[in-house]
C-alpha cells in the first residue's frame, strides 16, 4: 500500500516539474492541416522527381558497362533492348500520391528509362508508354508486373526480336525491337544518405549519398564497374563458401574442445578471410569493365583521395574488409598503366588472371559487398 501511495505521489511530482519547464514565448502562425497534407503532397513530388532522375541518370551512365562486358558475366546474362519500366508498386508507399499525379502511373507497366542509341531509343520509344503486350502475350499488371516483365521479355535468351504493343495518350502502336545481350545485374538507387554502393549477385545499388558525392559521370562509371566486378567475379559466392568453411573448422575445435561458439567464429572468419582482397579485386576488374564501355580511365583514381578527404580513417589503416585509401590510389593507377599498355600494344582488354582461372560463375547466393 505505501509503495502504492509513493507511485502515485511520484507521478504527481513528476507532472508538476514537466508542466514548469520553458516553453516557446512567441505566438507564432500554424498551419491547418489540411495545408499541411498540401504541402506533404508537393515535398514527395519534388522528392521523387529527384530519386527518378537519379535512377534514370545511373541507368544511363551504367548501361554500357552492363552491355560491354556480357562475356564476363557467365550465366547471368539477358536480352535488353535498352528500355526499363514500372508501375505504381515500384515506388514506396509514401510517394504513391505524387507517382499519380506527376506521372499518371497506375497498375499498367510503362516505360521508365529509354537509352540513348538503344533498339528502344531508335524504334522511338518514350517515357510513359504503356505496354500492353509482347510478341502477343498480354503484359502483366498489378502488383509484382514488374518481376514478372522479366521474365516473360528480359529472360528469353534465345528469342532477340520483340513485337511490343503500347498506347501512347489513347493511341496503340507496334515498336519492333532487336534485343541485345546485357550482364543481368539491374542498377537500382536507394534512398540511404550513406555514401556507399554494394552488389549481392543478382543487382547493383548505388546510394543517394553516393550519387550526391560523386562529381562526375565518370566516377560514377568508375563505382558501377567496381560492383559489377563484384559480381562477375563471383565473390557473394565465394565469401558465402568461405564462411561455410569456416564454420565446419570451427565446429571441429568445439567437438574437441567440448566448447560452443567456434563455430560462428570460424564462419566470421571465413567469411572475411578474402575481403580486402575481393575488394581489391573488384577495383582491378572493374577498370577494365570500365575501358571496354568506353570510359576513360586516365584520373579515375583521383576518386579515392576524395573518398579519403570524406572519411579521412580510410587514409593511415586498413578496414577489416576493405584496403587503405592510398593503397586503392595506387593500385588503380598502375591498372590504368597496365589497360594502357594493352591499348597500346593492340592486346585484348581483358583483367589479367592466374593460372587455370576463368569467368565461369552462378552466383545467386544472394549477400552483399559494398564499395
Amino acid at each position: 500500500m505505501k509503495q502504492s501511495l509513493f507511485a502515485v505521489f511520484s507521478i504527481i511530482i513528476c507532472s508538476f516539474l514537466l508542466s514548469a519547464c520553458a516553453a516557446p514565448q512567441t505566438m507564432r502562425p500554424h498551419g491547418t492541416n489540411a495545408e499541411i497534407m498540401a504541402e506533404q503532397i508537393k515535398q514527395s513530388e519534388v522528392a521523387l522527381k529527384r530519386l527518378v532522375n537519379d535512377s534514370r541518370h545511373v541507368q544511363k551512365i551504367g548501361h554500357p558497362i552492363l552491355a560491354k562486358n556480357t562475356n564476363f558475366c557467365g550465366e547471368d546474362v539477358a536480352i535488353d533492348y535498352g528500355f526499363s519500366i514500372w508501375n505504381i508498386y515500384d515506388v514506396g508507399v509514401n510517394y504513391k500520391i505524387a507517382a499519380d499525379n506527376i506521372y499518371s502511373l497506375g497498375e499498367n507497366l510503362q516505360v521508365f528509362q529509354v537509352i540513348p542509341n538503344s533498339p528502344a531509343a531508335k524504334a522511338g520509344l518514350k517515357r510513359g508508354d504503356k505496354v500492353k503486350s509482347v510478341n502477343g502475350t498480354p503484359f502483366p499488371y498489378g502488383k509484382g508486373a514488374s518481376k514478372k516483365y522479366h521474365k516473360i521479355i528480359r529472360n528469353k535468351k534465345e528469342n532477340k526480336k520483340a513485337s511490343i504493343v503500347i498506347n501512347r495518350q489513347g493511341i496503340e502502336k507496334t515498336v519492333n525491337l532487336t534485343g541485345k545481350e546485357i550482364c543481368h545485374y539491374p542498377l537500382m538507387v536507394t534512398e540511404s544518405d550513406v555514401v556507399n554502393a554494394y552488389a549481392d549477385g543478382d543487382y547493383i545499388y548505388i546510394t543517394r549519398g553516393m550519387l550526391r558525392f560523386i562529381d562526375t559521370d565518370q566516377e560514377l562509371a568508375l563505382v558501377i564497374a567496381h560492383e559489377l566486378g563484384h559480381n562477375a567475379m563471383g565473390h557473394i559466392k565465394k565469401m558465402k563458401q568461405n564462411a561455410v568453411t569456416g564454420a565446419i573448422a570451427g565446429a571441429i575445435l568445439d567437438a574437441a574442445l567440448g566448447t560452443s561458439g567456434f563455430s560462428n567464429m570460424g564462419s566470421d572468419i571465413g567469411r572475411m578471410s578474402h575481403s580486402i582482397g575481393f575488394e581489391q579485386e573488384a577495383d582491378y576488374a572493374g577498370m577494365y569493365f570500365l575501358k571496354r564501355a568506353g570510359y576513360s580511365t586516365n584520373g579515375a583514381a583521383n576518386f579515392w583521395r576524395r573518398m579519403a578527404a570524406n572519411n579521412s580513417s580510410s587514409i593511415n589503416r586498413r578496414s577489416s574488409s576493405h584496403p587503405s585509401s592510398p593503397e586503392r590510389f595506387v593500385d588503380i593507377n598502375k591498372t590504368h598503366d597496365e589497360i594502357m599498355a594493352k591499348v597500346k600494344a593492340g592486346k585484348a582488354l581483358e583483367p589479367e588472371l592466374k593460372p587455370k582461372t576463368e569467368f565461369v560463375k552462378t552466383n545467386k547466393n544472394r549477400g552483399a559487398l559494398n564499395d
